[in-house]
């Protein structure tokens, strides 16, 4: 870059900072150019095959990836599948040649899939780099509902699927069975019915993946036979054969096996098997009408109609909004595509998810697509069963995650001088703690799932927003009344426990997934969905499933949200993470402990969590493929010491006063810690059956400003044990100013180890 000369004066030097701000503001036109060649050559590249083939490969790839468990594989990703079928659909069939035997070349596809990568990476750049016009002009930054657009957005267009399949199928029959009537009469199919067929699909699409692969291993094992035929062969056997005869495609592969080192031989057949899986993959894995009839003995007329209904063909795809990555797109809400009377699912997880927004559009007379003209059916089901059925599985899991728990639907209270009458979706009360819980079935409208900045901020403030505001009532309600009471809907009044009550849990369950709001709400307190001082545990249905059937003491439940919460607290760096399963699974490997990172004094801005969340996929996958019980299979867990665990066992089982806190105190302490907890406490309990005394020890917790004391006696000595344990524990807590101290009684000589845990709470004892 030149810079004009001031007479008098030497050339200034060049400012870095004016070119680097020069450069970002190009670059969003460069990213959308390039953007514009890839599509251009991949439409170029993809013209002369049968696109049944193409996709066919993609799905055997992804099918061959999906079986390592591998989560991150950059080189693949359901929605590059579903971006060249939508890329291919924009065009007639006619375009395209007729199912041939005509081969598609690995280096083909390579390049398709390069091609694709190349968008995707280019289109998150442009997502990222939007604002780049206030960057480079030095304007006030972006607004952070721009900051909140883009990370859906992008969260839209690359990732897939976070829900598992047993529990998307439990959801779809819980939202739509008590419809079937209605769906019958309206589409021809049943909620039921419409998942036997995409069981039926997956099952025969595996099923020829798995023949195939069995061919190649059978293939690869003939042509080893071969080749040591082959080398054993004297040279002027092997002149003489080529000599007399004109070699096949299989013969010239035998003598170039042959040539190679067997070792290289090995490598090149392995590399070849899945050459050999994906041959013809479009005749392989598509399927008709009357295969799904013959496997599910479902009537024609329903196997028609679902496939009708559920269906895209070419040509049926704008390429106006679709020849580049979107947010949503019509595979999602018609999963298959039809060529000539066959049928191909790309994505065979998208086939299960597209149920419920295929169905809510065929109900919805609002939108475009829907068949129901009923108004009164859809506020039947928008109103009624969604709701009725979100509030209801979300108290079920909180209570399934506190063990102990009473949980309570459809409370109403009163507030203000003029006793307003207000509602509570939900409460659930566990020992010391109390849950608030607000449940919001509704999803983005499809201007808010493509990301129009006013549509997505009604739908935020629809879902998320009103959720925190009627949270933030119930607690402020709760908080300035002597006597909180909520009235269910049979007229029950329920009192909310105040004196016992530790901790207050603000929870918002939501049908759909909004981690990239969700995950990190206190970076978001400026777009106004929510009070920066009370932020919310938002959380979506299915994660809350995943969360509570992982979860192995209430205790460690109320842990984790403990430690959730502080990431909210956290001032000067910023915890972020994918999903709420990635801190779920932070905590259970690491503890979500970052106290002592961002304590220090070069501690980054932004701390991005790695990937949690697999230890769960692995899991449910084995329960998902095997269909064993989930006692069957080992559950990803905490590292805790099997005494430390006993004890918790114990808290559990006995649910004293107090219980929780005592449990959220022991999983307060570190691992070196607990390793030093536990062989104390064998010290002490040795030393009592020794002497018959009493014994003791405190280990004070002072980052959570807690502690514990710990007592020992025989059991003849039970109701002293308890009288010293009382005093004991209250003097440490005064002596090390702590909030919270927990006291435990052990009786060394009794099968129920543990006899007595008191909670001191300041000045006060539960």
């Amino acid at each position: 870059m030149e810079y004009p000369v001031v007479p008098g004066q030497e050339s200034p030097s060049p400012d870095p900072q004016h070119e680097w701000q020069q450069q970002l503001a190009h670059l969003p036109q460069q990213l959308q150019e390039q953007i514009n060649e890839h599509i251009e050559a991949l439409e170029e590249l993809v013209i002369g095959y049968d696109p049944f083939d193409l996709i066919g490969s993609l799905f055997c790839k992804n099918a061959l990836a999906d079986a390592t468990l591998s989560r991150v594989q950059e080189d693949r990703n359901d929605a590059f599948t579903e971006y060249l079928t939508l890329l291919l659909l924009t065009q007639p069939s006619e375009v395209y040649p007729e199912q041939t035997n005509k081969d598609l070349p690995e280096d083909v596809l390579s390049r398709i899939e390069d091609h694709v990568q190349a968008i995707f990476r280019d289109t998150a750049l442009t997502v990222m780099f939007r604002d780049t016009d206030s960057v480079a002009t030095q304007s006030e930054p972006p607004d952070p509902w721009d900051r909140l657009r883009g990370q859906m957005v992008m969260r839209s267009i690359t990732v897939r699927y976070p829900i598992y399949h047993h529990h998307l199928r439990e959801v779809l029959a819980g939202l739509f069975a008590p419809l079937d009537r209605e769906l019958t009469a309206l589409l021809g199919f049943t909620i039921g019915e419409a998942l036997n067929l995409i069981n039926a699909v997956a099952s025969l699409m595996i099923e020829r993946l798995e023949a195939r692969l069995q061919e190649a291993k059978r293939l690869a094992k003939e042509l080893t036979k071969r080749v040591e035929i082959y080398r054993h062969q004297t040279s002027r056997q092997q002149r003489q054969y080529r000599s007399v005869k004109l070699e096949s495609e299989r013969e010239q592969t035998i003598r170039r096996l042959a040539s190679l080192r067997p070792r290289d031989a090995t490598r090149a057949l392995e590399a070849m098997k899945p050459y050999w899986t994906r041959r013809a993959a479009g005749t392989t894995f598509s399927f008709t009408q009357e295969d799904l009839v013959q496997r599910t003995q479902l009537s024609p007329d329903c196997v028609r109609a679902f496939l009708e209904r559920m269906s895209l063909r070419f040509g049926d795809v704008e390429p106006a909004y679709f020849r580049r990555p979107a947010p949503s797109h019509p595979l999602m809400t018609r999963p298959f595509i039809e060529r000539n009377g066959h049928y191909l699912c790309p994505v065979l997880p998208q086939a299960y998810r597209s149920l419920r927004p295929a169905l809510e559009t065929f109900l919805n007379p609002g939108l475009p697509g829907a068949v129901n003209t009923n108004r009164s059916l859809w506020e039947r089901y928008n109103k009624r069963l969604r709701a009725n059925y979100l509030e209801e599985q979300a108290i079920t899991y909180l209570c399934h995650a506190l063990r102990h728990a009473q949980g309570y639907r459809g409370l109403i209270y009163y507030v203000g001088p003029q006793r307003q009458q207000v509602e509570l979706d939900g409460m659930v009360i566990a020992d010391s703690t109390l849950f608030l819980v607000e449940a919001k079935a509704g999803t983005l409208s499809p201007g808010g799932q493509r990301g129009a900045p006013q549509s997505l901020r009604t739908d935020l403030r629809r879902i998320i927003g009103e959720a925190s505001a009627q949270l933030r009532r119930a607690a402020e309600y709760i908080h300035t009344t002597d006597y909180p009471i909520f009235t269910l809907s049979d007229g029950t009044e329920i009192t909310v426990p105040m004196r016992q009550v530790r901790h207050i849990f603000l929870v918002s369950v939501t049908l759909d997934s909004f981690d990239a709001l969700v995950t990190n709400l206190a970076q978001y307190a400026e777009t106004d969905l929510f009070s920066p001082d009370t932020l919310p545990w938002a959380i979506s249905l299915t994660d809350l499933r995943v969360i509570s059937e992982m979860v192995e003491y209430s205790s460690q439940f109320v842990h984790y949200l403990l430690r959730r919460q502080k990431i909210n607290e956290i001032k000067g760096t910023q915890i972020q993470a994918f999903e709420e399963l990635d801190l779920f699974g932070n905590y259970l490997k690491e503890g979500l402990y970052f106290d002592d990172v961002v304590a220090e004094s070069d501690a980054p801005n932004l701390m991005q969590l790695a990937d949690y969340a697999s230890q769960f996929d692995a899991f449910y996958l084995a329960l998902d493929s095997q269909g064993q019980s989930q006692q069957d299979i080992p559950r990803p867990v905490q590292s805790i010491p099997p005494p430390l665990r006993d004890i918790l066992q114990e808290l559990e089982d006995q649910h004293p006063a107090g219980y929780l806190d005592a449990g959220c105190t022991l999983l307060d302490l570190s691992g070196h810690a607990r390793a030093s907890f536990i062989e104390t406490i064998e010290t002490q309990r040795q030393r009592t059956l020794m002497d018959s005394g009493f014994h003791d020890f405190s280990a004070p917790i002072k980052a959570a400003e807690t502690g514990i004391t710990c007592m020992f006696a025989l059991r003849t000595n039970a109701l002293e044990l308890h009288e010293r344990l009382v005093n004991h524990s209250m003097h440490k807590m005064q002596e090390h100013s702590s909030k919270q101290w927990v006291g435990l009684g052990f009786l060394v000589d009794a099968p129920r180890l543990l006899n007595s845990c008191l909670i001191f709470d300041s000045d006060r004892r539960i």
